[in-house]
């Protein structure tokens, strides 16, 4: 959890995927398991939240307050990540209670596969 304050000193409140991740509760539909950060944010990729490329939120939940883009540093490095409001959350919630947003994940695809001499020869 983040807190921010405002010019009025108010704190506003953020959190970060992996907290989001546990608040919801959400479990795979496939195993059963509960969805840690990694799947959650796999999820939002896959709704159209975050871009495709990286965990960046789209300019869409930018704009309405869903979302912000963090710059953390750690050990003299920057490192970025996705923030969310209590909306998100509320909206995140509403949308898999509803069912609009299925939680099915793929199986992760081996690159390397194992090649045997007697194929190549």
């Amino acid at each position: 959890m983040i807190r921010f304050t405002d010019e009025n000193q108010h704190s506003i409140y953020w959190y970060d995927a992996a907290d989001v991740a546990k608040y919801l509760n959400i479990r795979d539909t496939a195993t059963n398991r509960i969805v840690g950060r990694n799947k959650f944010l796999q999820l939002l990729r896959a709704n159209g939240c975050l871009m495709r490329d990286s965990n960046q939120p789209t300019q869409h939940w930018i704009q309405l307050g869903l979302a912000r883009w963090h710059m953390v540093t750690r050990r003299y490095k920057h490192y970025g990540m996705p923030i969310f409001s209590d909306k998100a959350l509320a909206y995140i919630e509403n949308k898999i209670k509803s069912g609009v947003w299925q939680i099915e994940f793929q199986k992760r695809i081996d690159k390397y596969k194992s090649v045997k001499l007697e194929d190549v020869c």
